[in-house]
């Protein structure tokens, strides 16, 4: 119920303290103060006490101090400080003003209160304030909200012409932003301003990395003298004293996540080029295999003549070493000895000490005609495939370049490497047989086949049968100096007979017993 009650003030009176001085009829009232000959009075606290802030006070045009602190403000009424013309002081500590708050509209409460100096509300659990709640307080120079839950600072605010000092401690702001920082910045260059921010949980996450910079360097008043609870990146909570040591270990810390990045970054294409590379690498004879079937497909290749230059071999054998006595008792008997071909294989004519896969290349590119000795042993071979691959290229590159296959075992095409295979209709396949004729017939197709377009190179070098002959008596075992010194048989491949091939391969067995690819 709304009731009207007088206080009779002496005229003399500059100072009155009401406070914890109710009684129980008068806690529940509500309604109009009426203050009669307080002319004089300057300084009035009603602290403590249940007033109602729904109510009104008339009679104190003159009240330069008000305490209000404690008081009942769950509802304001708007013309609560109407008369208040003259008041430079007010205080509405731990006043519900959080739930009275939400009648407030703009700048209504204060805006009779044109004297008004500082003010105080601290304690009231405010989350949020109008931003233009003083906007008519322009001599407005300290404000007190301390012990709050705000999370920032009204922008407007620092538009107050003679603003100097503003409490915000014990609040939830973590982090000032830039806007208001600039805006304290230019007002700290115009006059000391003093801003107080302990008891917030301030965020010291790299993102907010300016926000700490400038508490460490700001011209603004901190009450920085025991430090600031900080939240740190990985979580804890340090008080930290806000100096350039302490910005520097946050650097590094937030340096971290990044370095971690560029690392990542510049890592991840590295890994895959160089594992791409590898790859490429390790696969560069069947990629220009592909590239080179490509553009023979699109018609990119004519026809060549056959090269001269470079040219050391007719031809190029590929076989198993358990084809070796074969190969030096019949093939090279018959077509360098006899016919007068220059061949090169593995067990003459690499070298030591080089790697063997660029032997391989290397002797195919200076041979006319590539001979593969197919056998079972053959295709078991780690160098099978390579090989393969190696002259699958080379007739690409070099269309002239003849590929013979002799078959010694019953090996059906399709369990040919896939390169061989693919090229089956350059092939010249000749069956290997026991039969004298149709040996004979072999080695004619093959006599015809090389002296076909025999670069004179060649011609030139094809060496002397008599002068071979008197080599072979001469030179049917040389002697060179072995390990240590030892002296050890050099065999003239083109003076073995069968018997002594046999004792050397006999000798091999008994030092190597597991037979094997001596190229693997």
């Amino acid at each position: 119920m709304y009731n009207e009650k007088k206080l009779v003030i002496p005229n003399s009176l500059y100072f009155a303290n009401f406070s914890n001085s109710y009684t129980e009829s008068e806690s529940e009232f509500y309604g109009t103060y009426t203050f009669v000959g307080a002319k004089g009075l300057r300084i009035l606290d009603v602290s403590s006490n249940p007033f109602n802030c729904r109510s009104q006070i008339v009679g104190l045009e003159y009240l330069l101090s008000l305490n209000m602190s404690q008081s009942n403000c769950y509802r304001v009424n708007m013309k609560l400080f109407e008369t208040f013309t003259s008041l430079q002081e007010l205080r509405l500590d731990h006043s519900h003003l959080d739930v009275g708050f939400q009648d407030v509209k703009h700048n209504t409460l204060f805006a009779p209160l044109t004297s008004l100096k500082s003010v105080s509300m601290s304690q009231n659990n405010l989350e949020t304030l109008p931003e233009d709640l003083f906007a008519r307080n322009q001599h407005l120079s300290v404000i007190n909200l301390s012990g709050n839950k705000l999370t920032s600072i009204p922008m407007a605010w620092l538009n107050l012409s003679v603003l100097t000092e503003i409490d915000f401690s014990n609040n939830n702001i973590k982090v000032i932003g830039p806007t208001v920082r600039k805006q304290l910045e230019l007002l700290a260059t115009k006059r000391p301003i003093k801003l107080h921010l302990r008891g917030n949980k301030l965020s010291c996450a790299c993102s907010d990395l300016d926000f700490v910079k400038w508490i460490i360097s700001t011209k603004v008043i901190l009450d920085k003298e025991h430090g600031y609870d900080c939240k740190m990146p990985n979580g804890s909570i340090l008080n930290i004293q806000l100096r350039n040591s302490a910005l520097t270990d946050l650097e590094l810390i937030c340096m971290e996540p990044m370095l971690k990045i560029i690392m990542i970054c510049v890592a991840a294409p590295l890994i895959v080029g160089v594992f791409l590379g590898s790859l490429c690498y390790k696969n560069r004879w069947t990629l220009k295999y592909i590239w080179l079937k490509m553009k023979m497909k699109w018609g990119v290749y004519v026809p060549l003549i056959e090269p001269t230059e470079g040219v050391k071999y007719d031809l190029f054998v590929c076989y198993s070493h358990h084809e070796t006595e074969w190969l030096i008792l019949t093939l090279l008997a018959k077509l360098e000895t006899e016919l007068g071909f220059k061949l090169a294989f593995y067990d003459r004519d690499f070298l030591p000490g080089s790697l063997i896969r660029t032997q391989i290349v290397e002797t195919l590119h200076a041979s006319r005609a590539s001979l593969f000795v197919i056998t079972e042993s053959y295709l078991q071979s780690s160098y099978c495939e390579f090989e393969f691959q190696m002259v699958a290229l080379r007739s690409l590159e070099k269309l002239s370049h003849k590929i013979f296959v002799i078959i010694k075992d019953d090996i059906p095409v399709h369990r040919l490497p896939f390169f061989l295979q693919n090229m089956w209709n350059r092939v010249v396949c000749l069956p290997w047989t026991d039969d004298e004729f149709g040996q004979a017939e072999l080695w004619r197709k093959l006599d015809t086949a090389l002296k076909k377009n025999r670069p004179p190179v060649l011609e030139e070098e094809t060496p002397d049968a008599s002068a071979d002959e008197e080599q072979g008596m001469a030179c049917g075992v040389q002697q060179e100096t072995g390990p240590a010194g030892r002296s050890s048989p050099v065999m003239d491949l083109n003076s073995l007979t069968s018997e002594l091939w046999h004792e050397v391969m006999m000798e091999q067995a008994e030092r190597q017993p597991n037979s094997h690819d001596i190229r693997e």
